[in-house]
């Protein structure tokens, strides 16, 4: 890996982390409407009604937006995404598009998350700010990720564990839900699950709204667990220069 300021590794998993968050939104945004464009692609006009003169009574704007919309639904058809299925496995893309848009955005934060941590603990042992020892200790663990994760969360590292931190609750009074080194071993292991245990379209049986809530939670968590890790590199630096 190559030895990028830390400042930009941090900077560049968030802004990435939540680039992923959009294309999630975005896909169960269209999901849940999936039959509401089909079937107003199915009600739009040709464009044989721009020949007409109703169209050519329409102000401009109209025009502009109904030229847009045809134009636009009749790129997706070409898709074929507005066709009726022809198989019963193939009839709910609905449900298909949210699963699998939680299945692969969920694996995809998961590894932008283990890449910023192992990339910025590997620049930190570049820079002589910790002792040969744990340096070995980091390297000979550096493509084990339980074991070194598990190693973070002793503390010898850092002084203490970065895998802590306080989650707010939604809720008409405010709570707060504490996360730590057991959540995120139970985002690796269920991210194992999506990557290895695929066998039906249905991976995890639970609600769309369960899915999503669960995405949430523990994409904030994999964030602040970075941004402990960040803050503790960074004190670490200040440290060595107090020396």
């Amino acid at each position: 890996m190559t030895n990028i300021k830390h400042d930009d590794l941090i900077i560049k998993y968030g802004w990435f982390s939540v680039q992923v968050d959009q294309y999630y939104s975005i896909v169960r945004i269209y999901g849940r409407n999936h039959d509401f464009f089909k079937l107003s692609f199915q009600d739009l006009p040709s464009y044989k009604f721009a020949k007409t003169d109703e169209f050519k009574r329409l102000d401009e704007s109209t025009k502009t937006w109904m030229i847009s919309t045809i134009t636009h639904f009749n790129y997706m058809s070409s898709t074929g995404i507005f066709n009726d299925a022809h198989y019963p496995k193939l009839k709910d893309i609905k449900t298909d598009m949210i699963n699998f848009g939680f299945y692969t955005c969920f694996c995809f934060q998961w590894t932008l998350f283990e890449n910023y941590v192992m990339e910025a603990i590997s620049n930190l042992v570049q820079t002589n700010l910790v002792s040969k020892e744990i340096s070995k200790k980091i390297t000979n663990l550096k493509f084990k990720t339980e074991k070194f994760f598990r190693y973070l969360e002793t503390g010898e590292l850092f002084g203490e564990s970065p895998f802590k931190t306080i989650l707010p609750i939604k809720h008409i009074d405010m709570e707060y839900t504490e996360c730590d080194y057991e959540d995120l071993e139970r985002i690796r292991k269920l991210r194992n699950r999506f990557i290895h245990a695929v066998n039906e379209s249905d991976i995890l049986n639970i609600s769309e709204v369960e899915k999503e809530k669960l995405y949430e939670k523990s994409m904030w968590t994999l964030r602040n667990f970075a941004g402990n890790i960040s803050q503790s590199i960074s004190n670490l630096k200040v440290q060595s220069k107090v020396k």
